[in-house]
């Protein structure tokens, strides 16, 4: 595959780009146009009040503070 580069100088070759990949803003905006207008419309037509995205940010914040909890938990436990 031949190497191009977007307007956000991020590599679009299969190995280096697509394995790294992830559905976040700098990755959807160094999308084509055509392709970013479209998750665009998705997500205006699949969530447009915005409460699927916001419970999945709460999910995702409700992990990490479970980790954070049993780390902690973890290290005083070794203190004592």
């Amino acid at each position: 595959m031949s190497r191009r580069r977007n307007p956000n100088n991020l590599s679009f070759t299969d190995a280096d780009y697509w394995s790294g990949w992830l559905p976040d803003a700098r990755h959807i905006n160094a999308l084509p146009d055509p392709v970013r207008k479209y998750i665009h419309d998705l997500e205006t037509r699949c969530d447009p009040a915005g409460d699927i995205r916001e419970l999945t940010l709460l999910r995702d914040q409700n992990e990490a503070l479970q980790r954070k909890i049993e780390e902690l938990a973890a290290h005083q436990q070794s203190r004592q």
